[in-house]
């Protein structure tokens, strides 16, 4: 069944602080997070949570796929304390990837676990973090325990067509009105059932919209709130819809997607760092 809206409780804010914000930076830039991440994706996320914040849309935040949790920290930190936190990643299975970058999945889980306190975080009542295969993650699992509708959800997990596609899926279908869903690896051609997964979905769903197409990630939400977030990012310098009139022409995309093309020439790092610490 559907996951029930959560209603503001007075006026939402974000987790991090100036100083924890400088924190992630510095932890950052010194490579303490094993994992892949464009710093803009991740500064742009800050901000459309603020957007949303400021909107009174509020609700849980999740990801699949978190490993070391590089991009998880700062999904957890920007949100609310009362939005609560799922996360959940192949742990205890020891495949490939976790054999030659991290030893086993119980050492990996350890190295998140460690990053979250970091932060001043643990896992409880508002954190939940389960070792599992999202292929077995279902809305009545997360209607059991009790989440209400996703503001913000992060899709990282297996990057193979099929499984992609259930993981869009899913969250398509725990999002709330004006929840948005974040696509990791929709460009990189090492993992093109990303991409495909994608422009099948968005030929199936019509309620859901590409709004936004980052460094790395892709930004959808649902259809009635499109026009909405991309006035928000062009307002602040954050993308363009100069570029991406080819794209729009194949008619996959919605027409008003735009790029972070302006922001990586014009507005750069150093001033998206100082947007969002004005933002806090």
């Amino acid at each position: 069944g559907d996951l029930p809206i959560q209603k503001a409780n007075g006026k939402l804010k974000s987790r991090f602080t100036e100083e924890s914000f400088t924190k992630y930076l510095e932890d950052t830039k010194e490579k303490k997070f094993h994992g892949w991440l464009y710093l803009e994706d991740c500064f742009v996320m800050v901000f459309l949570t603020s957007v949303q914040h400021r909107m009174g849309i509020m609700g849980s935040v999740g990801e699949i796929g978190i490993h070391h949790g590089k991009f998880t920290l700062p999904l957890v930190m920007a949100a609310d304390p009362q939005e609560r936190v799922f996360a959940s990643d192949l742990f205890e299975t020891r495949d490939i990837l976790n054999a030659s970058m991290d030893g086993p999945g119980l050492i990996k889980k350890k190295v998140f676990m460690g990053h979250l306190n970091d932060y001043g975080l643990t896992e409880g009542d508002m954190v939940m973090v389960k070792s599992m295969d999202s292929v077995n993650l279902k809305p009545s699992f997360l209607k059991k325990e009790k989440f209400h509708a996703f503001r913000m959800f992060s899709v990282d997990g297996d990057h193979t067509h099929v499984m992609n596609s259930k993981d869009l899926l899913l969250a398509c279908n725990i999002i709330a009105p004006g929840g948005m869903i974040i696509l990791d690896d929709y460009v990189n051609p090492s993992y093109m059932g990303v991409a495909s997964s994608l422009f099948d979905f968005l030929r199936r769903e019509k309620n859901v919209e590409v709004f936004f197409l980052a460094s790395n990630k892709a930004f959808l939400t649902t259809a009635d709130y499109v026009s909405v977030y991309v006035k928000a990012l062009t307002e602040f310098g954050f993308c363009t819809n100069e570029r991406t009139k080819l794209v729009r022409e194949e008619k996959i995309f919605h027409e008003e997607t735009c790029t972070l093309d302006c922001c990586q020439e014009d507005l750069g790092i150093e001033g998206m760092t100082k947007l969002i610490r004005e933002m806090l």
